[in-house]
């Protein structure tokens, strides 16, 4: 069976659950996985803590496909205010919800939270919410677990609603391709909450690990960020399901995506790398138009993860790909690759783009040492959000504003116009037309109206609805307008983007909500959460 495997784990072996973690002397933290063969029988493996971004519960090796296939009961809500979050223990779990009941007596102590919802219960496990939010790299792994803060990875500045990233050599350089790496950065880095979550892990390691039988053990735990609002979906088990007026519960075995989490409050944010180098060549050689080579991928590509032997720390980085999830902003920021290096090539002269050449067949993710083996490896779990067919968004906003209406009672009427042209070129049109915007204004009670304002988009575009209120809604319509349709390169602004720092000027108060990810939500479901998602915010302004 080709796909990627993990080495000493039978094929088909199904990963049910993460245990606790413990420390082999001279080699760092590990962490119990449980595993189910084919013969449905249960067994332990114990791996470094680098391969948690790998480890995702339900998934069976090898692992054929990166498609995030949901196999299993899934569902998306929204997440409670953090006070509302309580921790329980995987034996207060029901009983219907309840696996590997052979060895429930070594798993009984793992933390989850208890989510309450209208007509549900969700019970989530701290390793999946930790490995959701932070366990995506094995960089980023090992910086939570043995340093606690983020220093070695990169450091962040920001000035005038400008941020800046300077990543160190720690951390692979290919990650700068990816815009879902560089929002994840993002999140990590300006965002106080997630700083503090993040470090959570290192304090609670070394308050809580114990000697247990002559072995240093500990039972994962963190304190979450604040995730108050924050659309989850998933995939796990359910009981009493279909059943009318029956309270359900769910057990959450993997978050597929996180959809509305705070964008970090800056209008852009450019990111660096000390092995970041542009390369310029000339447009001609001596033989005429030529185009620069593509990267020729090593004649065996990784399909084995060894947990037992280091990576060479000299042999290039190799990006596994294993899942797909998802990982979005309330609203999308300007994130910049910004190159240390910029090399200009004799005419005539070829960029080096090759990459290692190699037959290993094995990826090793634990810290690289001097005289290991295996190729040098890396997990790449984010993925891009699928969101609705650019011609139906604003088909797909009204049919949302008319349930809004429906459902709350509020008095709700719209307007479509076409933005103004500004310093923005072309992005004022849209198949050679204007393009248009709809504006609504929603009467929530006697004494507070709120505006919503969203704009038609191209399928390459990206742009979260605006809520707002104002004291003076002439003069915010416009600026805002305005100032999205136009382009100034002193500023680092682009036309299309929200000016968040104009907008919080002239606005109250205000919230951005991202479009569904139609990855995750099939078309009623879409409607159903930005319906949900529209009405918290407008309820919240």
């Amino acid at each position: 069976m080709s796909g990627i495997s993990i080495a000493n784990v039978p094929s088909g072996s199904k990963l049910m659950m993460i245990g606790d973690w413990y420390r082999k002397p001279g080699k760092g933290w590990f962490v119990t996985c449980y595993f189910v063969d084919t013969n449905n029988q249960t067994f332990r493996k114990g791996v470094p803590i680098d391969l948690l971004p790998a480890l995702t519960t339900g998934t069976t090796y090898p692992r054929t496909s990166t498609e995030n296939k949901a196999k299993g009961y899934t569902g998306t809500f929204r997440l409670p205010e953090m006070v509302d979050w309580q921790t329980c223990f995987y034996v207060d779990l029901p009983i219907q919800l309840k696996r590997l009941h052979d060895v429930s007596d070594q798993i009984e102590d793992q933390l989850l939270f208890k989510l309450d919802d209208i007509d549900s219960t969700y019970w989530l496990p701290f390793t999946e919410l930790a490995r959701m939010l932070f366990f995506q790299s094995a960089e980023v792994t090992r910086a939570a677990v043995y340093e606690g803060n983020t220093w070695q990875i990169a450091k962040a500045s920001e000035a005038s609603w400008v941020g800046e990233v300077e990543f160190s050599s720690n951390v692979p350089v290919s990650y700068l391709n990816s815009i879902q790496f560089r929002k994840f950065f993002a999140w990590l880095l300006f965002t106080d909450s997630a700083q503090n979550s993040f470090s959570s892990i290192f304090i609670y390691l070394n308050r809580e690990a114990a000697v247990v039988g002559g072995n240093e053990r500990w039972t994962f735990n963190f304190a979450p960020p604040d995730l108050g609002g924050v659309e989850l979906s998933w995939v796990g088990y359910a009981e009493n399901v279909g059943e009318e007026n029956k309270h359900r519960h769910c057990y959450i075995r993997e978050i597929r995506s996180l959809a509305g989490l705070p964008a970090p409050l800056v209008e852009s944010i450019f990111f660096s790398h000390p092995d970041d180098k542009l390369v310029i060549e000339s447009d001609k050689d001596e033989e005429g138009d030529s185009k620069p080579p593509k990267p020729r991928p090593p004649k065996n590509k990784p399909d084995t993860i060894d947990p037992d032997n280091p990576a060479e720390h000299k042999k290039k980085r190799y990006l596994l790909k294993m899942t797909s999830t998802g990982f979005h902003f309330d609203t999308e920021i300007d994130l910049r690759r910004s190159p240390r290096q910029v090399n200009a090539l004799p005419k005539g002269e070829k960029p080096d783009l090759e990459e290692e050449q190699s037959d290993d067949s094995d990826v090793g993710l634990t810290e690289a040492e001097k005289g290991g083996k295996n190729r040098r490896g890396d997990i790449d779990n984010l993925e891009d959000k699928d969101p609705l067919d650019a011609p139906e968004k604003l088909a797909v906003f009204q049919d949302m504003l008319s349930e809004l209406s429906k459902k709350h009672g509020w008095n709700i009427t719209s307007e479509i116009g076409e933005v103004p042209k500004m310093r923005c070129r072309s992005a004022h049109m849209v198949d050679g037309r204007a393009r248009k915007y709809c504006f609504a204004t929603v009467v929530r009670d006697k004494t507070t109206t709120a505006y919503v304002l969203e704009i038609e988009l191209t399928d390459k575009e990206s742009l979260s609805t605006l809520f707002f209120r104002t004291k003076n809604i002439e003069l915010a319509r416009t600026s805002i307008l305005e100032e999205l349709m136009t382009s100034n390169a002193l500023l680092n602004h682009k036309a299309m983007q929200w000016k968040r720092k104009m907008i919080s000027e002239n606005t109250t108060s205000r919230f951005y909500l991202e479009h569904p990810d139609q990855k995750v939500l099939s078309d009623t479901e879409a409607l159903e959460s930005w319906v949900a998602r529209a009405a918290d915010r407008i309820s919240s302004l």
